[in-house]
């Protein structure tokens, strides 16, 4: 048996994609936004992705809602930032529903 080992190299390989944050489940709750959003610039990834939940419970939906889209090349909408424009509401706890109605009167989406 031969202790040899052969590497090939792909001369055309794809350049790496670089460092991506992901973050999800913000529920308006900007000062943990802005704190994530900190720590992500400061480890140098200029690349953030958003999964989703952008809206919900928090007191600040408006910012939260700039910021991602300011600061995100992706954003994916989750259920509680599709109810604002369709009434995905029926299986959202009471609070839940609120938050989303007082949103609506707030957001411009």
């Amino acid at each position: 048996m031969s202790s040899d080992v052969t590497i090939a190299i792909r001369r055309d390989a794809p350049e790496p994609l670089p460092p991506t944050a992901f973050i999800s489940d913000i529920h308006s709750n900007l000062p943990a936004l802005r704190a994530v959003m900190d720590d992500i610039a400061s480890r140098g990834i200029g690349r953030i992705v958003c999964l989703g939940d952008i809206v919900g419970y928090g007191p600040n939906p408006v910012e939260c809602w700039k910021l991602v889209s300011e600061k995100c090349r992706t954003v994916i909408r989750g259920n509680h930032d599709q109810a604002l424009d369709h009434d995905h509401r029926s299986n959202f706890h009471p609070r839940a529903k609120n938050a989303i109605d007082l949103t609506r009167r707030r957001i411009i989406i």
